[in-house]
């Protein structure tokens, strides 16, 4: 059905120009939605040719927002070479990347890179403090022993 969706009629349905933005196109489907509901026309006969109309209008709008949402702009407006440039498909799957990072990780990569290189230092400086001391504590107890003349081979 996306395939086969005739935008044009759609702006022309909505009397919506193609040039305009999303919320201006919006505005225009609430519009025309409030006139062809079934509940707004509650005193008056079920009229199934609105109804039809009105299945129709919404599986169009939601084709255009889906090409909105995939292409960064709505079916027919006119390109320009910036939003081409910017539009290339790498270009675009970084980008939701990108945002997909931000609102599951909310902590910024900076500071939470920095917080873990701290720790790793501080993990590193106690585990060598204390294979040092260790070092330190067997020569002592080597030199101490080797002063007062024992012998480890007496006994």
């Amino acid at each position: 059905m996306v395939n086969e969706t005739d935008f044009f009629e759609l702006y022309r349905k909505l009397e919506f120009s193609p040039d305009g933005d999303v919320l201006e196109l919006k505005r225009a489907y609430r519009r025309r939605v409030s006139l062809l509901h079934p509940d707004r026309r509650a005193n008056g006969p079920l009229d199934v040719r609105a109804a039809q109309i009105l299945q129709r209008l919404t599986a169009q709008y939601a084709a255009a927002m889906e090409f909105h949402r995939v292409h960064g702009r709505l079916p027919g407006a006119v390109l320009s070479s910036k939003s081409m440039s910017s539009s290339s498909p790498a270009h675009r799957t970084t980008a939701v990347h990108a945002q997909w990072r931000r609102r599951r990780y909310p902590v910024s990569d900076n500071k939470s890179q920095s917080s873990r290189f701290r720790w790793l230092i501080l993990l590193a400086a106690l585990v060598l403090g204390f294979l040092l001391w260790n070092v330190y504590a067997d020569q002592s107890i080597v030199a101490a022993s080797a002063a007062t003349g024992e012998s480890e081979d007496a006994g």
